[in-house]
């Protein structure tokens, strides 16, 4: 079975090297999910041809799994023997204040919660509500999405750092506790950083394209990242785009120009030698970047439904790079709820009948689907109209 299992693998992957390698797995950062995608690695590069397989730019970091991560360590720094050390050098000023506060940290007044506390202890506590107050905001902004989309995962996890950075600054005693978890959430920031395909997702997405990463990135970064989008953007030109798309988002020029040969009106011919490939290339990136404003609630396979002809390139990254996902939780979900539907009462469910009933389930949940239309009765109509009085 593992040996049928890898093949399948290969074979897939073979597939995907037909098709730019368009794969990406959003998992958790657990240590067997590295041990499988070096493995992966390892077994797709030694084909012939190699396959040239990069574990680090096809692994997505599970977004609610990362926060997780940090909010854990923060939890373990209010725990931690030596909190009340690091508490000293945050908290500079030697006050009566000080003083209890450390001691009510030392008594682990989160330990003491369902009991009777003192003031001095409920504000440890309210200063831990607070810190984790900023992850569960961003969670809650990404998990409200059914399918998280990786777009926006940069700029969340932006903003997610910068709101504690900033409680560091305004409230000096709360350092020791939230550099524990910045620490780790750095870390991760800096493998985000180094994966073209964060890049890649923000600027397919219309609403973003590269305002937040000239907004807030260095200009150098932001020249590497201009430079990864137009080389990829030459390789699908080269490799997924038809000639005929090209052609054909350019005949509005080719139909002017044969209007003034008609008329024998020369002068007005567009004319010219047709752009190279790297110019075209060039000037649909300009295009799409120049574009208007594009609201943030704007669907964006809607909108690249709409331009698939003006942005041909554009359109065949956008469909490859938009459906990943941020989150590996909607497959847990998915994996939780068919875990509920084959019980073993129900051993016998074949792969067909259990399909359908995943996507009945889904489709009910999502209220897709209503059994009771037009036989549900309205309140009104049980009401019984009475007589009127004389």
């Amino acid at each position: 079975i593992k040996s049928s299992i890898i093949q399948a693998w290969k074979d897939y992957f073979v597939v995907l090297k037909t098709e730019l390698q368009a794969g990406h797995f959003s998992m958790d950062n657990a240590e067997n999910n590295t041990s499988m995608m070096d493995q992966l690695t390892d077994l797709l590069n030694e084909r012939e041809p190699p396959l040239e397989f990069v574990a680090k730019d096809r692994r997505i970091m599970c977004f609610a799994h990362i926060i997780n991560l940090c909010v854990q360590d923060v939890i373990s720094g209010f725990t931690a023997a030596d909190v009340a050390d690091d508490l000293t050098r945050a908290w500079h000023d030697d006050t009566e204040e000080k003083d209890k506060y450390i001691e009510a940290v030392r008594g682990n007044p989160l330990a003491l919660a369902r009991y009777t506390i003192r003031a001095i202890q409920w504000s440890v506590l309210q200063d831990y509500e607070n810190i984790l107050k900023v992850p569960h905001k961003v969670q809650q902004r990404m998990s409200a999405e059914a399918r998280p989309t990786l777009s926006c995962a940069v700029p969340s996890f932006e903003l997610f750092m910068t709101a504690w950075e900033k409680m560091q600054q305004e409230n000096r005693r709360l350092v020791p506790f939230i550099e524990v978890g910045l620490i780790k959430a750095r870390r991760y920031y800096n493998r985000m950083d180094n994966t073209k395909v964060y890049i890649i997702s923000m600027f397919v997405d219309p609403f973003l394209r590269f305002h937040w990463i000239k907004m807030h990135w260095a200009q150098d970064w932001v020249v590497r990242a201009e430079e990864s989008v137009i080389t990829l953007m030459k390789e699908y030109r080269r490799l997924k785009v038809p000639e005929d798309a090209i052609t054909q988002s350019s005949s509005q020029f080719d139909s002017l120009d044969v209007l003034a040969q008609q008329f024998n009106i020369c002068d007005m011919a567009l004319g010219g030698p047709r752009p190279t490939e790297q110019q075209s290339v060039r000037e649909e990136y300009q295009l799409y970047i120049d574009g208007g404003y594009v609201p943030e609630t704007t669907d964006p396979l809607k909108f690249w439904e709409v331009n698939r002809m003006r942005f041909p390139t554009l359109f065949a990254i956008a469909m490859d790079y938009l459906p990943i996902q941020a989150s590996s939780v909607p497959c847990k979900r998915v994996f939780s709820s068919s875990a509920e539907t084959d019980t073993k009462k129900r051993n016998q469910i074949g792969p067909i009948l259990m399909e359908a009933l995943q996507m009945l389930k889904y489709h009910l949940k999502q209220e897709q689907l209503d059994f009771m239309v037009n036989w549900t009765v309205s309140p009104e109509s049980l009401v019984e109209d009475e007589p009127e009085e004389p």
